[in-house]
C-alpha cells in the first residue's frame, strides 16, 4: 500500500489520478502528534520535495529508522547519504519510482539503510544542537573579546573634530 500523508498544490490532481487505485491511500495532514504513529507502521519514508532546506520531515523519519528516499537537492543531500540512509535520485518521476519499486522490493537493505539512518537521526537530537550552537556563541564571543575595541562612526568624528581644532 502507498500512505500519502500531508497535502500540497498538486494533492487533487493526485487523488484524480489514483482514485482506481485500491492500494492508494491519501491521509491529508495529520495533527503532529499522530505522525510517530505513521512513521511505525512505514517501510520507508519518501520525499519527492526539493524546498526543504531543513528537511525535518526527512529527520524525524530517520529517527524513526526508516530509510529514506529523496530528490537530490539543498537540505536532503546534506542529510541523507546515498546508498546509506537511502536513496538519492535526480528530479525525474520515473527514476523516483523505479527506486522506490527496488527499495520496496529489496527488505534486507531497507533494513540496512534504516538502522544507518536512525544512527544518524542522532546528530540532530536537539541536545546535540543546542550543545553545538552554545559552543559556537562562546566561540564567537571570545574571539570578539580578544580583539581590540573598534572605533565607533561617534568617536572617529569627535577624533577627527579634535584634530582640526588641534585638540
Amino acid at each position: 500500500h502507498l500512505l500519502i500523508i500531508g497535502g500540497g498544490p498538486l494533492d487533487n490532481a493526485l487523488r484524480g489520478m489514483a482514485e482506481d487505485l485500491d492500494q492508494v491511500h491519501f491521509v491529508g495532514p495529520v495533527p503532529y502528534q499522530q505522525v510517530p504513529a505513521y512513521l511505525a507502521i512505514a517501510d520507508l519514508f519518501a520525499t519527492p520535495s526539493v524546498t526543504e532546506v531543513h528537511p525535518l520531515s526527512v529527520i524525524e523519519a530517520m529517527a524513526a529508522g526508516l530509510p529514506i528516499l529523496g530528490v537530490r537537492s539543498p537540505g536532503i543531500e546534506e542529510t541523507v547519504r546515498d546508498g546509506l540512509d537511502g536513496r538519492l535520485v535526480d528530479e525525474d518521476l520515473p527514476a523516483f519510482t523505479g527506486v522506490m519499486v527496488r527499495m520496496l522490493l529489496e527488505p534486507q537493505q531497507r533494513q540496512e539503510m534504516g538502522h544507518h539512518s536512525w544512527e544518524r537521526s542522532r546528530r540532530y537530537d536537539i541536545r546535540t544542537t543546542v550543545s553545538a550552537l552554545l559552543d559556537l556563541y562562546v566561540r564567537l564571543i571570545e574571539q570578539a573579546a580578544a580583539r581590540p575595541p573598534k572605533e565607533t562612526r561617534w568617536e572617529a568624528l569627535a577624533r577627527e573634530v579634535q584634530q582640526v581644532l588641534g585638540e
